[in-house]
């Protein structure tokens, strides 16, 4: 993902020369909007908007840097609680199914999951049916779904099980602010396209991205209306 981030920063620097942009470079809005879809700013600097070109990329660099710190500390957070469940629980969590490190990180030992989770889903399940065969339904279940053998787990103590569950929110919490900064990546882009296409106005006008204007019509016999008005 670095080598990545550093591949569009050298192509933007690439893209964008030295120097104050060229007001009105002859290029088509369409045009630029697409380049501004592929490298944020980049459709504005050759539009000679060297202000908002200079703040769509400033946007895409520091979401991106955002991005890549946040996916590497979700990769740090999952080490340590890989050899932290292999140090205080005696177990490997390298490679399992989702939701398994949650279940280690709940109970202090597979047997209560087992005894508390799993054996009561069975008798909830079967609970109506006939004794002659609930028993072996019952063990059949508890068989097929507890966690024995290697995925089975037993924390030293109840600190060390509830610093685990810390390292593990820490973990979701930076893959979700990582979503999050990949999500404005994106938006970034989406707004850069769509700012391109707008009008561009003399150097002595202040303007920004858009304005857009909510009104709230009533009409008689009628429901209310809200609409908005733009104007670029």
């Amino acid at each position: 993902m670095k080598a990545r981030a550093a591949a569009f920063l050298l192509a933007l620097a690439l893209l964008l020369p030295m120097g104050a942009p060229q007001a009105r470079a002859g290029i088509s809005n369409g045009r630029a909007a697409l380049l501004s879809l592929l490298v944020p700013g980049l459709g504005q600097y050759k539009l000679g908007d060297g202000r908002m070109a200079a703040v769509f990329a400033g946007v895409e660099g520091a979401t991106l840097v955002s991005y890549i710190t946040f996916r590497r500390q979700v990769a740090l957070r999952r080490d340590s609680q890989e050899l932290y469940a292999r140090i205080h629980a005696r177990v490997d969590i390298h490679g399992t199914a989702e939701g398994y490190d949650r279940d280690v990180g709940s109970y202090l030992s597979s047997d209560e999951f087992n005894r508390s989770v799993v054996l009561f889903t069975a008798e909830n399940i079967y609970a109506q049916a006939p004794d002659s065969v609930r028993v072996g339904l019952v063990k059949k279940f508890v068989e097929d779904n507890s966690y024995t053998g290697n995925s089975a787990w037993r924390w030293d103590n109840n600190d060390s099980r509830v610093q685990y569950l810390v390292i593990l929110k820490s973990g979701l919490n930076a893959n979700r602010n990582g979503n999050y900064a990949l999500g404005l990546v994106v938006a970034n882009h989406l707004l850069s396209a769509v700012d391109a296409l707008r009008p561009r106005h003399g150097d002595d006008e202040k303007v920004g991205l858009w304005q857009a204007v909510p009104s709230l019509q009533l009409k008689p016999d009628a429901s209310p209306t809200l609409t908005w008005s733009a104007s670029f």
